[in-house]
This record gives C-alpha cells, structure tokens and sequence, in this order.
C-alpha cells in the first residue's frame, strides 16, 4: 500500500489541477452566467417594458443554451429534445390564442352588422 503522506501529496496536487483547470484564462470571456445576475445592457437607466423583457429573454436563453452545452451524451439529447417540444407546444398555444383573438373579432364583427341591419330602430324624421 501506499504512504499516507504520498496520497496526500497525490491529492493535493490533483486539486491544484483541477482550480486551475477551472479558473477561466486571462484573454478567455466568461461564458456562464450567474444565477440572479442583472443585465447592465441599458446604461441610461431608462428602457421601456419591452426592452427589459427582450434583455431577460436574451439572458434566459443565454443561461439555457449554456446549461444544455455543460451537459453531455445522452442527457443533452434528452434535454434538447425536451426543450423542443415544451418550444413547440408554447408556439402552438400561442398561435391557438392568436386564432381564437381573430375568430372573437370576426364573430363580433358579424354580431354588430347583423344588429344594425335587423334590430337596431330607424330614426323617424
């Protein structure tokens, strides 16, 4: 068997390997963002609603592509084949939304004509 105090050494020069393997390089960017971090895109302070949305989009999908490229094998096929269905099925919901928004309008539209044809009273002059 081996000395305890070669392990040791064994050990502690592994764990010096692996920080410095996990440290990112000087002239390397940081590729993942960390959780609960805030977007500083708008330096003026001042953005609409809609901006603020698009940035944190952009930073969740930022966060999930990074978080399904960590992952290997077989779980980032299983992953991207769940996020494209979950992606499909969001798409589906909102075009069915969107549908059903024209069908009420045209319907309302028809409702309203058909009111002042038939019902509403003509003024007596």
């Amino acid at each position: 068997m081996s000395n305890p105090d070669d392990l040791e050494a064994r050990f502690r020069k592994l764990e010096q390997e692996v920080y410095a393997a996990g440290r990112p390089k000087a002239n390397e960017p940081i590729k993942r963002a960390e959780p609960g971090r805030k977007s500083n895109d708008n330096s003026t302070g001042a953005g609409s609603g809609f901006e603020t949305g698009v940035t944190t989009a952009k930073s969740w999908m930022s966060d999930l592509v990074s978080w399904i490229n960590d992952l290997t094998g077989v779980t980032k096929i299983v992953a991207i084949v769940v996020v494209g269905v979950v992606a499909f099925g969001l798409l589906s919901f909102v075009f069915r939304l969107v549908t059903a928004a024209i069908s009420l309008a045209i319907m309302a539209a028809v409702i309203y004509i058909l009111y002042k044809v038939f019902l509403e009273p003509e003024p007596k002059s």
